[in-house]
């Protein structure tokens, strides 16, 4: 890969230099040079490193912003960031397929197999909390269990309205014919 160095004409990885002339390099140059001349017609670097760092940051930062503007304001420069975002999500797609293939492999639970028995260990737990309240409802509640005698005796009564609903129907019937 490439290095941006100050003074060697850099040029961004991939061969595209950007800038008029193609690379950083000269606007490097022509910055560090601007610092340098100055430093010496002070009589050398000052004692505080931080004023040093100021001044050289108000110097270049207007030339560093007006470069910047010159490159967003380039087609090219878009278009090749363009292409460096898209190869950067097929490569994140491809090493997210590839591990999720290794993890297959491995028998080992992806992030997918994880979510999802997360999900059912909800439900139950949802379906374990309702069948805990009714139960509780059924012990505390005050719910009596039924009886031979209670189960006997509804079953008199609805014998009862079952010979009372055929002499009604009986009547109907003789009623219309």
């Amino acid at each position: 890969m490439e290095a941006l160095v100050p003074g060697d004409g850099a040029r961004f990885p991939g061969g595209s230099g950007v800038g008029p002339e193609g690379s950083l390099g000269p606007l490097w140059d022509q910055m560090a040079q601007s610092m340098r001349e100055e430093t010496v017609s002070r009589g050398g670097l000052p004692e505080d490193p931080v004023e040093f760092f100021l001044r050289w940051y108000e110097k270049s930062s207007e030339e560093w912003a007006k470069k910047a503007d010159e490159l967003l304001a380039e087609g090219e420069t878009v278009r090749s960031n363009a292409r460096l975002q898209e190869g950067v999500a097929r490569s994140y797609r491809e090493l997210k397929r590839a591990s999720e293939e290794s993890l297959k492999q491995l028998q080992i639970p992806s992030r997918a197999d994880v979510a999802r028995v997360a999900k059912l260990v909800v439900g139950l737990e949802n379906k374990l909390d309702r069948l805990e309240e009714a139960f509780g409802d059924f012990v505390y509640g005050g719910a009596e269990p039924a009886t031979a005698e209670s189960v006997r005796g509804l079953q008199e009564r609805m014998d009862a309205l079952e010979a009372k609903m055929d002499r009604i129907l009986a009547a109907l019937e003789k009623d219309e014919g």
